[in-house]
């Protein structure tokens, strides 16, 4: 994106930045800006569960699913009968017993594989000596089908032939004719009104029940928020309304309002900003925030006062002393022949002997954190008869701690007993002098951690906070790990000794602290691939079937649900999955990244 600028006419290139920044709030607009239009020409709306977009009344799920990009990605088949299609891994007779000889073997199965399948299988036959799997028929046939895809770019139809093409595929999912949905259309409208039951005029008390549903709901996925977050709430909360009125006008009133703390149950704080070094208003301001054209815009962060209440309540919790579990020469005699290493063990001696109900034992990826934890626990219990319970905010990394011998484990969900529909049926009894081992902490969510806090605290039980600082938050409201461990200390292990290679294990913290310079030397041992971009693509699809083919556990990660890598392997059950990059910048409020590192020792005392 490029602007002129000067009268020297040069081009110079946009900052991203800010955009990027106010995507939230550009999308916000646009969505209603869209609806206001269609509800203008008479059609419909229906408001997605979430908030994220409108439907058009009358249209079923069915259909939309039918004609959805992402959901129906291909529209060929592995198994045909009777013109019929099938695109799972199986064949469609009833007694599921498929091979990939042609059906699944009975003689009243008329599924067959579809054409062109077959020379696939026997080419795969030939070459490793052995039939595939239904996994790698699938797979084949997937990657098959995209490679010979064309990009939409040069599908070039006409009008009629695409409508013909919409109509086909509507027949073949067996859903609504496309001549039977402008009826569908006119009968929700009568059933429900011209407009589908869009709103003419928010009273107050509507707006503000939006204004607290998004000021929650942006809290809940964000530690600070700008006020782009917070317009795309106001947007999802917003009911449809009605063509005559102003969408984008009403949003900023209630923006406007919720930053105003006009609202009861809205409370937010303003966390300010970094003053200028000098003032240098009078060089120029700009009109939509009066703010100088020198400072960016749209950097102002908020939390709610909520939010601050909570974070403030772990931070004391953190900075409380009690009785010791156990001395330090029991702690040694308790841990006596676990096989923990000496860093290990001068850690575990000290999250045993410690005065804090509450700590952080923090460690790189590798260091042997689940390890040293289940040592700690089965000394603990041997020597006091109290339970450690291992939590962690996924069933994996449940199993590892089970795995490692931390028996009683379970998701943090399933120990404060959330249901589906966001109830609870209470959280598992704990008792006085018990210990909470939170797991991969970092990841966890700061209202979930207060929860659990509160639990440890009235029952008279431990908590240790295990993890790395140096990972990526929760995804939702989150980083307050790293503030305890800055401002009340932590106890660390720094020996990397999962990898084989020497050299891996230091490059490992380099990366992990953010050090670029390390790349090369990933590249010099032949584990970073570079090239032309379509050939990189290219490369590793085929480096991902290739494994995948062969049996080995392989993913492949992507930036994006858009991207060519995806559309090249889009529709089997092993997509790659999106993975988000993130260079080594600060969590918002969170404290510095340079902390004085230190082998299994307590730092803040």
């Amino acid at each position: 994106m490029q602007r002129a600028d000067g009268a020297d006419e040069t081009y110079r290139t946009l900052d991203g930045k800010p955009l990027l920044r106010a995507r939230g709030q550009l999308d916000a607009v646009a969505k209603r800006l869209l609806a206001r239009k269609l509800a203008g020409a008479g059609i419909p709306l229906v408001q997605r569960p979430g908030g994220d977009g409108f439907e058009v009344g009358g249209v079923g799920q069915d259909t939309i699913d039918a004609f959805s990009s992402r959901r129906t990605a291909v529209e060929q088949g592995v198994w045909v009968e009777d013109g019929r299609r099938r695109r799972g891994r199986g064949c469609g007779c009833a007694c599921e017993r498929g091979t990939f000889c042609g059906g699944c073997g009975h003689d009243r199965c008329r599924w067959m594989l579809a054409p062109g399948m077959k020379d696939l299988v026997d080419a795969y036959t030939a070459r490793y000596g052995r039939a595939p799997s239904r996994a790698h028929v699938w797979a084949l046939h997937e990657q098959a089908f995209r490679s010979g895809r064309k990009p939409k770019d040069e599908e070039l139809v006409s009008p009629a032939e695409q409508l013909a093409r919409w109509e086909a595929k509507a027949a073949g999912h067996r859903v609504q004719a496309l001549a039977s949905i402008p009826g569908a259309v006119a009968l929700y409208a009568a059933e429900h009104g011209a407009t589908g039951g869009a709103v003419a005029r928010l009273g107050d008390d509507a707006r503000h029940r939006a204004i607290r549903i998004a000021v929650a709901e942006v809290q809940r996925q964000n530690a600070t928020w700008n006020t782009s977050d917070l317009m795309w709430e106001i947007q999802a909360a917003l009911p449809p309304l009605a063509p005559d009125v102003d969408s984008t006008a009403l949003m900023g009133q209630c923006l406007r309002e919720a930053l105003g703390n006009e609202v009861e149950g809205a409370e937010v704080a303003w966390l300010g900003k970094p003053p200028d070094i000098t003032d240098v208003s009078v060089l120029g301001v700009r009109e939509s925030d009066g703010q100088s054209i020198y400072r960016k815009p749209n950097t102002d962060r908020y939390c709610t006062i909520g939010q601050l209440d909570t974070e403030g309540y772990l931070l004391r919790a953190a900075a409380r002393t009690m009785r010791p579990k156990m001395t330090d020469d029991e702690a040694a005699d308790a841990l006596g022949g676990s096989g923990l290493s000496e860093e290990q063990l001068a850690a575990a001696q000290m999250l045993l002997s410690t005065g804090r109900p509450t700590i952080v034992f923090v460690g790189p990826a590798g260091t042997g954190k689940s390890f040293t934890l289940a040592a700690m626990a089965r000394a603990y219990i041997r020597y006091s008869g109290k339970r450690v319970i291992g939590l962690a905010l996924a069933k994996n990394a449940v199993r590892v701690l089970q795995g490692e011998g931390i028996d009683e484990a379970c998701t943090i969900a399933d120990f404060l007993g959330q249901l589906k529909d966001g109830g609870s049926r209470g959280h598992i009894e704990t008792g006085q002098g018990d210990i909470l081992v939170i797991d991969e902490s970092s990841q966890v969510p700061t209202g979930a951690l207060a929860q659990l806090q509160s639990i440890a605290s009235q029952a008279g039980a431990w908590t240790i906070r295990a993890g790395d600082t140096e990972q990526l938050p929760s995804p939702e409201a989150g980083g307050i790990m790293r503030l305890i461990a800055a401002e009340h200390g932590y106890v660390q292990i720094r020996e990397v000794r999962r990898f084989r290679e020497e050299w891996e294990r230091a490059a490992s913290l380099k990366l992990r602290a953010g050090d670029v310079s390390v790349i090369e030397e990933y590249k010099r041992h032949g584990r970073i691939y570079d090239g032309r971009r379509d050939d990189m693509y290219d490369r590793a699809v085929r480096n991902w079937l290739g494994d995948f083919l062969a049996g080995k556990d392989t993913l492949l990660l992507a930036g994006s649900n858009e991207t060519p890598v995806t559309s090249r392997c889009a529709g089997t059950r092993t997509t790659p999955r999106p993975a988000t990059c993130c260079g080594p910048g600060r969590t918002a409020r969170s404290p510095p990244r340079e902390s004085p590192w230190k082998t299994a020792t307590w730092s803040g005392w």
